[in-house]
């Protein structure tokens, strides 16, 4: 891991971050290259493609440890034996690696995994416990009868536009009984970057480790509450885990929310 992290073009991409800043606001195009492209003349994708197996290698290796550190968070991170005897679909899921895990050590509780039906199709063997359903979060007649809707970096910031992930919030409100609850396994950065420490400290520089290569940053506490208000739910708890890039948040639906209601006073 540390390889990858004090590899030299990397580390090279360092030193390109301040000038990266004061001048990503330009027009120009040499004022919009990434830091890792000002340091190293190729954007990650090719630096790290087949030409540069060792480099890719480690690269690799970063994103397994990260991958398991983010699947003990989403063990750890949250009580699933609160759920005995209901179900959560896990949206995006794939082929269920990540939701298997969860019924391995929970049986109690009943596991689907929902993804696009091309996906679903080419996946194999689903893990034991889990069940495996073809559809699409954007089509509420597609999404399986459940308590809980979990989605792990399904709704990163490089995947959907703001209105986007209101959208499918509010999908998951619409087919959530009343206790219905929303779990979302995501970076959470703190609003006041200044007073982190820690875990949130550790996050801030995986963050920027990230912004090198052009990622989007994760959302704020703040962004969190206002997409989850937007779409009917509150914020119940937002717990650290010892994944930066995986915090645990807890959306409950509010008695009093009309999200189309809502969705119709925006656009007026």
């Amino acid at each position: 891991v540390f390889r990858h992290w004090l590899e030299q073009p990397l580390w090279n991409a360092w030193n390109e971050l301040p000038s990266f800043i004061s001048t990503s606001g330009g027009t120009a195009a040499d004022e919009r290259r990434l830091p890792f492209d000002r340091a190293n003349g190729a954007s990650a994708d090719t630096l790290y493609g087949t030409a540069n197996p060792a480099s890719l290698r480690h690269a690799n290796d970063f994103v397994r440890f990260i991958s398991s550190t983010e699947e003990t968070a989403v063990l750890n991170g949250f009580d699933w034996s609160s759920l005995s005897g209901k179900t959560v679909v896990d949206v995006g899921g794939h082929h269920g690696k990540v939701i298997g895990l969860v019924a391995e050590k929970f049986p109690d509780v009943r596991c689907v995994c929902l993804d696009l039906p091309e996906v679903v199709s080419s996946a194999g063997t689903p893990p034991p416990g889990v069940e495996l359903v073809g559809g699409s979060i954007f089509d509420p007649e597609t999404v399986p009868d459940c308590d809980v809707i979990f989605m792990k970096h399904f709704l990163d910031k490089c995947m959907w536009t703001k209105e986007e992930t209101v959208q499918i919030l509010r999908v998951c409100y619409s087919v959530l009984p009343p206790d219905g609850r929303v779990i979302i396994g995501e970076a959470v950065l703190p609003d006041d970057a200044t007073d982190a420490g820690g875990t949130n400290g550790l996050h801030l520089a995986v963050d920027v480790l990230f912004l090198l290569v052009g990622r989007d940053a994760a959302r704020t506490e703040s962004e969190w509450n206002d997409l989850a208000d937007r779409a009917g739910f509150s914020v119940e708890t937002i717990t650290a885990t010892l994944s930066p890039s995986c915090y645990m948040t807890v959306l409950n639906k509010m008695s009093d929310a009309d999200p189309i209601s809502r969705a119709s006073a925006e656009q007026s």
